[in-house]
């Protein structure tokens, strides 16, 4: 989730793209993220084969990365993950409040 509010802040002020601070939080998303496909790979839920709290915390993050246009780099297995998140009726009535 650091990295995903600090790429929010970095928006908000202003920071271009190829600012080093920005970049840097690039890279560093793009790891977290391919850590998450690794993980995702072949699975359902991200901690075991039933939700978890693990899948709704990872839930807002990826949320968030949708709203800041960054879901282009999840790799397969997390956009496939997070589409199963998204459809959940919770997910939805959370969403909804």
């Amino acid at each position: 989730m650091f990295s995903v509010a600090a790429i929010f802040r970095t928006r908000r002020f202003g920071l271009p793209a190829d600012h080093p601070f920005c970049e840097d939080l690039m890279a560093g998303l793009d790891n977290r993220l391919a850590s998450l496909e690794a993980r995702m790979e072949g699975r359902d839920f991200a901690a075991c084969d039933r939700l978890t709290l693990a899948d709704i915390s990872l839930g807002f993050p990826l949320l968030r990365l949708q709203a800041l246009e960054l879901a282009g780099r999840f790799g397969p297995a997390t956009a496939a993950y997070y589409a199963r998140l998204s459809e959940r009726p919770a997910f939805k009535a959370a969403l909804a409040r």
